[in-house]
């Protein structure tokens, strides 16, 4: 998490001397630039790895109860129709998977304090829990 906060603490400080146009600020910020894209690469390497094994761990799970429920179809209320989703007024297998993740991810997400913050998860500061 320390490598996220010190990338996203120069991005935003990038930022800030390109608004102001201070020649000297980023001058300096351009030598390290080689190394917070090495930090930012190692970071999404990471985040990546652990989406993949979710994902994976998720499907699987998600396989091996739909072996049990697979018969069962849940109707979509009226005309409620989801692009991609659902089909012929039901959702889909992969319909389920994709409201399941996100309905599970977004409140875990929450509960350890992850946002979405430059591109990545970043723990959420005390500043912004504020």
């Amino acid at each position: 998490m320390e490598k996220m906060r010190e990338a996203n603490l120069f991005r935003q400080e990038l930022m800030r001397a390109k608004r102001r146009g201070d020649q000297k600020t980023l001058q300096r910020l351009e030598k390290r630039m080689d190394y917070i894209k090495k930090v930012e690469l190692d970071v999404m390497k990471k985040n990546f790895t652990v989406m993949i094994i979710s994902m994976a761990l998720f499907l699987g799970a998600y396989w091996g109860t739909a072996m049990y429920f697979g018969d069962v179809e849940i109707s979509l209320p009226g005309d409620f129709f989801i692009p991609l989703i659902s089909q012929e007024g039901a959702l889909t297998f992969y319909g389920w998977y994709i409201l399941a993740f996100f309905a599970a991810s977004l409140p875990l997400s929450k509960a350890f304090g992850l946002t979405m913050a430059g591109g990545g998860l970043a723990e959420k500061s005390a500043q912004d829990k504020k």
